[in-house]
């Protein structure tokens, strides 16, 4: 798990490097609904899982851990083949495991299902990928994965999310095995791990139908309590801030905000943003969207949580959030702080 023997020959300093850039994650305090930043140190003298970008992560909620896959260091000299496992209740890294049997990938995307945590594609190598695996959480054992139905194929900055206790779906991403070849989507694909099959439920974006995204990679994606399948965000050339539920049974798009509306509370667009439900509430983190200096490349700016209330369809602020019943009840049980990746692009 370290940078390898000879760049760190070549330069000692990349192994300090990896321990200055990111050092602290961020929590959401549950009494004002601001963010706070925690020192985390490093899982070993060589290895700092923050300092990298493009790593797929995935909560495990009967274990409280952060599951997170691959990435590529900041230095961009290396990419992972690892799962490292963040523990939210002590606030630190606890394992990291690597897979010699699989290369190194960025831009995969990963969903915890039962006690298994599934990726699929990601940039691997010289091209992306269609590869797709299980880890088992228990043994921690990795196992390819031959599925029947269509593949999603070839993808790079898609987002995934669990859907029930036994599937998990996925959506967009860059399509096509090089940038050639390959373009955006608007795919929505499901995986059910009985079944061990794959479904296409992307809908029609037939002029007469309803409106749909446009199509994109890097977009916030999560199931919300009462099943929809909500994304936020993302890229399609341009960045985006619309809101949009994918609603079952029928999985017809609803488009619950526009791109660059003016309303309040809205976050600004961006894209490789989080997106989290907590009971009625979806509260979005982080992502691409400023620039530096003159330049073209956007980085993260935004250090503020932004929260849609689904029942009443609308942005809210933080005080809003925080006085809502319903979660003062939730706050005041004792549960977990939300913890989000900080130092990295997630992808």
């Amino acid at each position: 798990m370290s940078l390898n023997d000879e760049n760190l020959a070549l330069d000692p300093s990349l192994d300090r490097r990896q321990q200055i850039i990111a050092t602290s994650v961020s929590a959401m305090d549950y009494g004002t609904g601001k963010t706070n930043d925690y020192p985390v140190p490093p899982l070993n003298a060589t290895y700092n899982p923050l300092n990298t970008f493009g790593s797929a992560c995935a909560y495990d909620p009967s274990s409280k851990l952060i599951h997170c896959w691959g990435g590529q260091e900041v230095s961009g000299i290396k990419t992972y083949n690892t799962l490292s496992s963040f523990d939210t209740a002590a606030m630190k890294w606890v394992r990291v495991a690597t897979y010699p049997e699989v290369p190194g990938y960025v831009g995969s995307a990963s969903a915890v299902v039962g006690s298994s945590f599934y990726v699929y594609g990601g940039f691997g190598g010289e091209n992306r990928t269609a590869d797709f695996f299980r880890i088992d959480l228990k043994s921690y054992a990795l196992s390819r994965i031959t599925a029947t139905g269509v593949s999603p194929g070839f993808l790079k900055d898609h987002c995934m999310a669990t859907l029930s206790d036994t599937k998990f779906i996925m959506h967009g991403g860059l399509s096509g095995r090089t940038d050639e070849d390959g373009t955006s989507t608007n795919a929505v694909h499901i995986f059910d791990t009985q079944s061990n099959g794959w479904t296409d439920v992307t809908p029609s974006n037939a002029t007469t139908g309803p409106p749909t995204p446009s199509s994109r990679f890097g977009a916030g994606c999560v199931v919300g309590q009462n099943g929809g399948f909500y994304i936020f965000g993302g890229s399609d050339g341009t960045r985006r801030n619309d809101l949009w539920v994918l609603e079952p049974p029928q999985w017809q798009w609803k488009r619950l905000t526009a791109d660059g509306a003016i309303i309040r509370n809205l976050p600004d667009p961006r894209y490789y943003t989080r997106l989290v439900s907590l009971g009625k509430f979806l509260i979005t983190y982080g992502g691409a969207n400023a620039l530096i200096g003159t330049t073209t490349t956007r980085v993260a700016a935004d250090n503020n949580l932004y929260f849609f209330d689904t029942d009443k369809s609308e942005w809210i602020d933080s005080t809003t959030f925080v006085n809502d019943p319903w979660f003062k009840s939730l706050s005041s049980s004792g549960e977990n702080n939300i913890g989000a990746k900080s130092g990295g692009d997630d992808g």
